[in-house]
């Protein structure tokens, strides 16, 4: 009886020590599926999912701004607006986390929070696209929206 439980404890434990790095491994596959983001965006979503879930901090950014993404193309902006704010939380100097948690609020009738976002990510990172993103802001404002 103890030969048998000594054999089913190291046959368990040897199972968990296999399963580590497959844990692993499955975040890093995920997260290919995980930077579809829009262009298919329920899948990219279950991937992203798996992946923030993995707990993995090398990856949590990245996770958080492509579902996000993925969540604006469904226009879940809830959704998506959380996962912007994990993004400006994790990198305060990404600009990609404000002008896409701007873009959410403009969708949302929120230009001044908007604008603030565009500002933001144009002092971290000259671009055209933040530009045109600020120029719509307040455009929004003026029209009263």
């Amino acid at each position: 009886m103890k030969k048998r439980l000594l054999v089913v404890l190291a046959a368990t434990a040897s199972l968990m020590i296999s399963a580590a790095p497959s844990a692993a491994l499955d975040a890093a596959d995920a997260m290919r599926f995980c930077k579809l983001g829009a262009k298919d965006a329920p899948q990219a979503i279950s991937a992203c999912t798996t992946v923030i879930e993995s707990g993995d901090p090398s990856l949590m950014q990245e996770a958080h701004l492509s579902r996000g993404l993925a969540y604006t193309s469904r226009r879940w902006y809830p959704q998506a607006l959380a996962d912007f704010d994990a993004v400006v939380r994790l990198s305060p100097r990404l600009s990609a986390g404000y002008n896409s948690r701007g873009w959410v609020y403009l969708k949302t009738n929120r230009p001044h929070e908007a604008l603030a976002d565009f500002d933001r990510a144009l002092s971290i990172e000259k671009g055209e696209k933040y530009m045109i993103n600020r120029e719509a802001a307040l455009k929004a404002i003026a029209e009263g929206r």
